[in-house]
């Protein structure tokens, strides 16, 4: 935000806030913190800020930001999937999938980096296992939306 507006470091005041019951096991600094937000906000009372300087602001975002429509949107909602579901090396959790084969149709395995776009709605897809039917056992390509998106393609084994 400081490059995309041009403005300098003292212009800006970060913050992190934790919401919920969490205590923190060592002191942290004082834009860190679980409660007294409003307290700190009407803490900063110096102006940094003119009222062009807003208006100013306020068009740089406008002017930059993307057109909000459903391409966006689904760009948007597959990138956040690609980073949020990618496999966690030490995750616990990522290893269970991956020795789950009774019911990994039921339960989603994190997308891999060669997993292809869904063809209807564009996400990720997620591989799958059929758990019952003609094709029980078999693997499969289901779209990380199911079940609002029942895309799928075939698992093809490349070598």
């Amino acid at each position: 935000l400081k490059a995309l507006l041009g403005l300098a470091d003292q212009q800006l005041h970060s913050v992190i806030y934790f919401i919920g019951d969490c205590t923190f096991k060592t002191p942290m600094p004082d834009n860190v913190m679980n409660r007294g937000l409003i307290r700190y906000i009407k803490e900063k009372t110096t102006q940094v800020l003119t009222p062009a300087d807003i208006i100013q602001v306020v068009k740089t975002i406008q002017q930059t930001r993307l057109t909000p429509n459903w391409q966006t949107h689904r760009q948007h909602v597959a990138q956040l999937k690609a980073r949020h579901l990618a496999p966690s090396r030490k995750s616990p959790s990522a290893a269970l999938l991956a020795d789950n084969t009774t019911a990994s149709s039921r339960i989603l395995p994190a997308p891999t980096e060669q997993s292809p776009a869904c063809p209807r709605c564009g996400n990720l897809m997620v591989l799958r296992t059929a758990s019952r039917g003609e094709h029980k056992g078999t693997q499969f390509w289901g779209c990380s939306g199911y079940p609002k998106c029942r895309g799928m393609t075939s698992f093809k084994i490349t070598r």
